[in-house]
């Protein structure tokens, strides 16, 4: 009788564990496979240190999930005590992948004086970037193609619209996808 009763827990007990390794993507050893035009931005460094902007620098891995984006475009724009300095300006073009991304304060201040804009970057500012990608056929992919659940839940890792800060707060905790 005892036998009987155990077995049902034990099976049922498998079933969880292997519930909750769906639930945990980190446990899934398959790689990570999407349909269609997607960029994903593993942000390593979320935000631009105001106390060391010579040396500081925000970005990490910008993949390519599905392997259809042949061009990935960036556009920057800054906004300074709620001010925007600018609409958004052409930062990047990208043609392969993955590409190790990496925004530093110069890179920035050099769009601007290329349109003849000077900026330098201080803390507080907040910098937003707009990307597009496009795939063979020049189909081009933005934020508002994403689904809302992609477009709102950070653990999707976007890289069609995210945001950064330039801070001396470097503790404080940091959404880099929402609105500012």
């Amino acid at each position: 009788m005892k036998k009987i009763f155990i077995l049902p827990l034990f099976i049922t007990m498998l079933l969880v564990s292997s519930c909750n390794q769906e639930a945990d993507p980190s446990l899934d050893p398959r790689p990570l496979l999407v349909n269609g035009q997607f960029m994903r931005l593993d942000i390593q460094k979320d935000r631009l240190d105001a106390t060391d902007l010579q040396n500081t620098s925000f970005g990490g891995p910008l993949t390519n999930p599905s392997g259809t984006v042949v061009r990935f475009e960036m556009f920057v724009r800054v906004s300074r005590a709620g001010d925007l300095i600018s609409d958004y300006l052409l930062y990047d073009k990208i043609y392969s992948f993955p590409y190790e991304l990496s925004v530093t304060p110069a890179s920035i201040e050099a769009v601007y004086a290329r349109e003849g804009i000077p900026l330098t970057l201080r803390n507080a500012d907040k910098i937003r970037f707009v990307t597009f990608s496009y795939d063979s056929s020049e189909n081009k992919v933005g934020y508002t193609n994403l689904s809302r659940t992609v477009q709102t839940e950070a653990g999707y890792k976007q890289a069609y619209r995210f945001n950064l800060q330039v801070t001396d707060q470097l503790e404080a905790p940091v959404n880099n996808y929402e609105a500012n």
